[in-house]
């Protein structure tokens, strides 16, 4: 075991194992970003008294980052769950490496969807899974309460992203893409299919803040009840050119990223800047982008600097920005013949 300090909680944690469901309990360094986010979006929230759950707790710094990092008039309760043999031991004594005082915190040992259905509702839930989220969306979607937030990661990203097409039909119910944009169709597909299981239910899910990282998706929603918001939000389901169905509306929420970006230049300024990223990104009403490479290459011309490309569209008036999801790709309003004609133009 070795000891891992994250930000304000430190932990001890099994030393150079790969990470598998086999592990059961285990820290993932590589996810600092998204507990990070996590931290950031519920401080963002903006309300009082909070009940948080956490029910696949893994190592459980999540929880303990709640516990030591959420203001304690936002947080009233933090359950924290993970099937692990041992775990209630485990979390109290890395809570009590941490300083963490649990006297705001239920420590549970089950399936995470048994935990869910036993709990009263949530204000924010965690669904943070080793693969696919599939398994624990039923469960998560009825205990999120209305006007509440439920975080969704999922790190099988091959199916959604056209490794796996077969996979993807039979777990996402869409056709994904392979090519320049598949993490950003791969992610709408996610977003619908989350959608679907939650109109069962009369529940409206709609992408506050939505993402491609590292080796997983990442989208917090936003949850309204009533059967005429769930209508709008499928009716924001299409194909596009074959592909799909996905979700067509917008990946964030504008009033959303401007709180988040607000609390995080308070508390986080690497997570502030990839914040400004997306934030620059939300203002293209726009589904997909443009990789300057592979319109270069078809067109056998030079590679052309994105800043050059984003330079030349703004002096025309054409909204246009860096995507998060490739650094060699810009989302903008234009088609796709005007920006062949650019690349001709600058090249």
């Amino acid at each position: 075991m070795q000891k891992v300090t994250e930000a304000s909680a430190t932990i001890r944690a099994p030393r150079g194992e790969k990470i598998s469901k086999k592990l059961g309990t285990f820290y993932n360094p590589v996810m600092q970003s998204n507990r990070d986010l996590s931290v950031i979006a519920i401080i963002a929230l903006g309300k009082k008294n909070l009940r948080i759950a956490d029910p696949l707790a893994g190592s459980g710094i999540r929880s303990l980052r709640f516990l030591k990092e959420i203001p304690e008039d936002v947080l009233e309760h933090v359950a924290v769950n993970d099937l692990k043999q041992g775990f209630p031991k485990t979390f109290k004594k890395n809570a009590a490496l941490s300083g963490v005082s649990l006297e705001k915190t239920s420590i549970h040992n089950e399936e995470a969807n048994q935990f869910l259905l036993a709990q009263p509702s949530f204000d924010y839930v965690d669904i943070d899974p080793y693969g696919s989220p599939n398994p624990f969306m039923d469960a998560a979607i009825k205990k999120t309460k209305r006007n509440g937030i439920l975080a969704v990661t999922a790190t099988d990203t091959a199916p959604l992203c056209g490794t796996y097409p077969k996979a993807c039909k039979r777990k996402y119910w869409a056709t994904p893409r392979r090519d320049h944009v598949m993490h950003e169709y791969g992610l709408r597909i996610l977003i619908r299919k989350c959608q679907l299981v939650a109109a069962q239910y009369d529940k409206a899910l709609t992408p506050l803040i939505s993402y491609s990282r590292h080796h997983y998706f990442r989208v917090f929603f936003g949850v309204r009840t009533g059967k005429q918001k769930v209508d709008a939000t499928l009716a924001q389901h299409d194909t596009i050119d074959g592909y799909g169905p996905l979700w067509t509306g917008p990946l964030w929420d504008d009033a959303f990223l401007e709180s988040m970006l607000t609390t995080a230049s308070k508390r986080c300024q690497r997570q502030a800047l990839f914040l400004s990223l997306l934030q620059r990104e939300a203002r293209i009403p726009s589904v997909g982008f443009y990789d300057l490479h592979d319109i270069a290459r078809e067109l056998k011309k030079s590679p052309v600097r994105l800043a050059t490309a984003l330079d030349a569209l703004e002096q025309q008036n054409i909204p246009a920005a860096k995507t998060h999801f490739d650094p060699k790709s810009i989302r903008t309003t234009a088609d796709e013949n005007a920006m062949r004609q650019l690349i001709k133009r600058l090249s």
